[in-house]
């Protein structure tokens, strides 16, 4: 009996109000070397989740290379298997290098613990199917969206690109002629003014035809004329106007791309095409 009281742990300490307190909280479980901790508070929860966060570089043909962050969970038996999981996108900047006082830790994949060979072959292996993607393909110029590139963004991105001399020098056309409409329409202002003021002296200047006092009409020919420069003026604006419609047209197709034009293209980068920044440990909570 005195043996079984030695080995026998030893209670909790009871509270003030006879209740036992929870263990302490604990750091992280110990990693194999090469793998680092790194913390993300994303639900604000006492118990952290792990998962693999990998940083990377891929490169697919004709579009560049993109640099992206994402973080399988780890819960399966395998790394191959577990990147079958749907990944969380991350920004790297939100990540923590220390955990909060009292975080509680998931448990880890036994997998783990035997070290990063085994993770790092797994992620070159598999990895570059998971960054399949769908780039744009236009199919006169040959181009290829970047990837995450929309159907409308390329179209407008590669209509800006194979824009020539030819449609500089349009647009500049285009350009004058809008001044030259805010000029008319400025002396069309004028000469309304100008009419009406020039009507009013023919009405008050003929007032005593009325009257029989005045026997000869004066002013009304210089507001007929003051009306023909209104009528010429007016027609300047319009003829301007139409002109803008059509090369603000004229623009617009040139040097264009139609979206509908260009096609879907699946792509699936080579696993030399596929650079491993980084890979670490992440507890998400």
């Amino acid at each position: 009996m005195k043996e079984r009281k030695a080995a026998a742990p030893a209670a909790k300490p009871a509270t003030a109000g006879g209740e036992r307190e929870e263990p302490a909280a604990s750091g992280p479980p110990v990693l194999p070397p090469s793998l680092r901790h790194a913390f993300l508070a994303r639900h604000g929860g006492e118990l952290a989740n792990p998962y693999l966060l990998v940083k990377y570089a891929v490169r697919y043909k004709g579009a560049g290379e993109t640099v992206d962050v994402r973080a399988w969970p780890l819960a399966g038996r395998s790394m191959a298997e577990d990147l079958e999981a749907e990944p969380l996108a991350v920004q790297e900047s939100a990540l923590l290098a220390e955990p909060p006082k009292d975080l509680r830790y998931g448990e880890l994949p036994a997998y783990v613990a035997t070290g990063v060979r085994g993770i790092e072959k797994a992620l070159k292996d598999r990895l570059p199917d998971k960054l399949a993607t769908t780039l744009w393909l236009d199919p006169t110029t040959r181009a290829v969206s970047r990837a995450g590139e929309s159907r409308e963004a390329f179209a407008a991105r590669l209509g800006q690109e194979t824009a020539g001399p030819a449609t500089a020098k349009l647009r500049e056309r285009l350009e004058k002629k809008r001044r030259d409409l805010a000029a008319a329409e400025q002396d069309l202002t004028g000469r309304k003014r100008e009419k009406w003021a020039a009507w009013g002296s023919a009405v008050l200047s003929n007032i005593g035809l009325i009257t029989g006092r005045k026997r000869t009409i004066s002013y009304v020919p210089t507001a007929m004329g003051k009306q023909r420069m209104e009528n010429t003026a007016e027609s300047r604006v319009e003829a301007l106007k139409a002109e803008i419609a059509a090369l603000e047209a004229e623009s617009g197709s040139a040097g264009g791309v139609d979206p509908e034009r260009l096609q879907e293209k699946q792509v699936v980068p080579a696993r030399g095409d596929l650079d491993l920044l980084r890979y670490d440990v992440l507890w998400v909570y």
